[in-house]
């Protein structure tokens, strides 16, 4: 990985800021974001290009990509069990709605539902991570059901309702073929 990042990093000072280059700097800042977050978890370079991708986006009027980019934003705060970015999987959340982008608003379902259950308002979580099974399941995000079937579990759990506990952690552990185990 390492050559391509510098490969990146060296080129997109390159990259004059032009409209013509805006989708480039996004998806660049987008990727080094990704890299710096989960593979080297430098959180404080993965914010800055993460914050890039998402002031580019918007100089583009690029909803979807800022949609993802609050989202990826939100994931990386979370991570670093930082509870602000509640606030950008929020707004990720009512941008996706009022845009329809129904990948978007899986993940700002998921989030915001992760974010709810580590403040203990297990109902509210359950009502987002609900909304977020039904779209993976439209979208067919088959690879991500076993997750959500998990976590649906740790929230009926929380709720102390160990009869829908049981039932979804016994749907996670299915082999799907379509997943690893």
């Amino acid at each position: 990985y390492s050559d391509k990042v510098n490969f990146l990093s060296t080129n997109l000072p390159r990259l004059d800021d032009t409209p013509n280059n805006y989708d480039a700097i996004i998806l660049t800042n987008k990727s080094l974001g990704l890299y710096y977050q989960l593979i080297t978890q430098d959180f404080p370079q993965a914010a800055n290009h993460d914050f890039k991708a998402l002031e580019y986006s918007r100089k583009a009027k690029d909803t979807r990509s800022e949609i993802d980019m609050l989202c990826n934003l939100s994931s990386l705060y979370f991570q670093k069990n930082d509870t602000t970015g509640i606030s950008y999987t929020s707004e990720a959340y009512a941008k996706a709605k009022q845009d329809k982008y129904m990948p978007g608003l899986y993940r700002a379902s998921v989030n915001i539902s992760n974010y709810l259950f580590n403040q203990r308002r297990f109902k509210e979580a359950l009502t987002y991570l609900k909304e977020g099974e039904l779209i993976a399941s439209d979208l067919n995000y088959v690879i991500e059901m076993q997750y959500l079937y998990s976590f649906l579990g740790d929230i009926y759990a929380a709720l102390n309702n160990p009869i829908e506990a049981e039932n979804n952690y016994k749907k996670s552990i299915i082999d799907l073929p379509q997943t690893s185990s």
